[in-house]
């Protein structure tokens, strides 16, 4: 016989015991004659709607902006806000009467860890520390409010943005969706490019235009206080800090399963502002900005994503990065919507939504191949040999500054602005090449950038103080390797041609030494560098990317000039796997 799903029917707090703690539920904790199961299941009644939820089986329970793990003995006082437990107790003449007890931790952790518990609680794929927008599965652009929608998963805290009353000087712009005015709704596009623009306008990045003015039929065309046409600049950098910005407010703008670019900040050095830069476009959004440092080892950076994707962390920013910025399990976190990862101090694992957003800054950074394709790039230059006696014009921005809910407001209505009239546009698509395996969120997230007036995010960037040093150095590689005209070539001697002309340095580390290159063949022995387990570990994986049996082929001139086409590949494996380079011939047909 099926067990029945109605609710029990629960006592509740009357007298003195009421007037103290309130009218609540009592629940019988386990004891004689009460099982650990209809504990359990009461519980699981009692905190329907309450602000309970879990990530895959992990319960979570919202706190300041952020999701935070349920534990055991947390989950004792927490849950006496909806319930209060009892057990019963028999006086002198054999008649029963209740006691108020807490549960014990460990019954706790045996309610948190049972099926029928947690199957109970909704799940949570995505947490917005603001109001942000969104396109339901209707296809209608909506705005998320406070509290939690079971349709998507989603739960928004008020992020100390709350309605307020429109200016009556300026009255919202009907037309487009309503913010019910959380937001200014009276901000046109063209308002919101100048705010935006304005907030920016001091950033070094490298890549600003010559000076434009806009004639009095162009959207962008305004006044200044001198009565003179304003001024503006474009930047391809410029558009995708403000992809970043879009990114983050309208991430629910884009489908869930589609893949999201990371951005990278690269400066050509230190106090140009590139932290501030991830700052403003997560600070409006989430109140505050958080960073780490980036993860040398493959276990730490696994240890440190499975962590953020469980916490449904909308951001994830490796700040200040120093050397090769690579990491497999990175790449592979671009390139999926749905994670897989292991829960911290135990043996399970969980199966979650991945909607994180990858910022990484440093100085001339040196990024990987796949990072690179991975990543947008905004670039910054400072001219001054000392970046500290760079004038900076009008009011500074700091962490001070982006808290303030005023601030925080009116850019949170610009980036509202954009949304809703790129919404009632038709919502127009990015028109340049999108980036492979980033169609859908280049398109969507571009189109908006583009609507702004901003320009290209998706453009490809020229990087004078970064650059795709993995392939410019293997390049090198085959050159050297050509030159050198031998039949095949040990790691050893690959190695050795690295260390002898600086290629791929974020990888020599290790001792040098007398060794021969070719032991095999009796070769005498001579200095070399030998990688130490790490650089040993890392360079055998970059050659396999690029010599595997199948090869991979390199066009280049010779010293004469002369035009060569090469296949490198490799065979064998261990000890005796050998690297070899095979002429393609040139087809002389035009």
């Amino acid at each position: 016989m099926p067990r029945s799903k109605k609710p029990p029917l629960l006592k509740k707090l009357t007298g003195t015991s009421a007037a103290r703690y309130g009218s609540l539920p009592m629940i019988a904790l386990p004891a004689d004659n009460e099982l650990q199961r209809s504990f359990n299941t009461d519980v699981a009644h009692v905190l329907q709607g309450s602000s309970l939820y879990r990530r895959s089986t992990v319960l979570m329970h919202p706190f300041e902006g952020e999701l935070r793990e349920m534990r055991a003995d947390s989950f004792v006082s927490w849950s006496q806000k909806y319930f209060v437990g009892y057990k019963l107790k028999t006086d002198k003449d054999g008649n029963p009467y209740q006691v108020l007890r807490d549960m014990t931790e460990s019954t706790a952790k045996l309610c948190l860890a049972s099926p029928e518990f947690v199957s109970s609680i909704p799940m949570i794929n995505r947490i917005y520390p603001s109001p942000v927008p969104m396109i339901t599965e209707q296809g209608a652009l909506i705005l998320c409010t406070p509290g939690y929608d079971p349709s998507t998963g989603t739960y928004v805290f008020d992020g100390k943005i709350v309605p307020q009353d429109p200016d009556p000087n300026r009255p919202p712009l009907t037309g487009p969706v309503s913010s019910d005015n959380y937001f200014d709704d009276s901000v046109s596009p063209a308002d919101a490019f100048w705010q935006l623009y304005d907030l920016h306008s001091n950033f070094p990045f490298a890549d600003w235009s010559d000076w434009i003015t806009p004639g009095d039929s162009d959207p962008l065309y305004r006044l200044d206080d001198k009565g003179e046409v304003r001024k503006y600049r474009m930047s391809r950098s410029l558009a995708v800090q403000i992809g970043a910005m879009l990114s983050l407010f309208a991430a629910n703008c884009v489908p869930q399963a589609a893949s999201r670019m990371g951005f990278i900040y690269n400066a050509n050095q230190q106090r140009s502002g590139k932290t501030l830069l991830v700052k403003i476009a997560t600070a409006p959004v989430y109140g505050g900005f958080k960073a780490q440092s980036w993860r040398e080892d493959e276990e730490s950076m696994v240890k440190s994503l499975d962590a953020e994707i469980l916490a449904a962390s909308p951001y994830i920013c490796f700040d200040n990065v120093r050397g090769m910025v690579q990491s497999q399990v990175l790449e592979g976190l671009f390139t999926s919507p749905i994670w897989t990862g292991r829960i911290l101090g135990r043996t399970e694992k969980f199966v979650a939504e991945n909607n994180t957003c990858i910022f990484i800054t440093g100085n001339n950074v040196n990024a990987g191949t796949d990072i690179q394709h991975r990543c947008l790039y905004s670039s910054l230059h400072v001219d001054e040999g000392d970046a500290q006696s760079r004038d900076i014009e009008g009011s500074i921005i700091d962490d001070v500054w982006l808290a303030d809910p005023k601030n925080r407001r009116e850019i949170l209505s610009a980036l509202w602005s954009i949304v809703r009239h790129w919404d009632h546009a038709g919502r127009p698509i990015a028109l340049g090449r999108t980036r492979q395996g980033f169609d859908t969120w280049g398109k969507l997230i571009g189109g908006m950038v583009e609507f702004a007036m901003f320009g290209d995010m998706l453009e490809r960037p020229v990087l004078e103080n970064a650059g795709d040093s993995e392939a410019e150095d293997m390049v090198s590689l085959i050159k050297l390797l050509h030159a050198a005209d031998r039949p095949d070539y040990t790691y050893q001697e690959i190695v050795h041609f690295c260390w002898d002309h600086g290629l791929f340095s974020w990888l020599l580390q290790g001792r040098e030494d007398m060794r021969p290159l070719r032991p095999d063949q009796g070769a005498p022995a001579l200095l070399t560098l030998l990688l130490n387990d790490k650089c040993n570990s890392r360079m055998g994986v970059l050659l396999k990317r690029h010599s595997t049996e199948r090869g991979s082929v390199h066009s280049f001139n010779d010293a004469s000039g002369t035009p060569v086409k090469v296949r490198f590949f490799s065979k064998f494996g261990g000890r005796h796997k050998r690297f070899f380079l095979n002429p393609i011939t040139l087809s002389t047909h035009p």
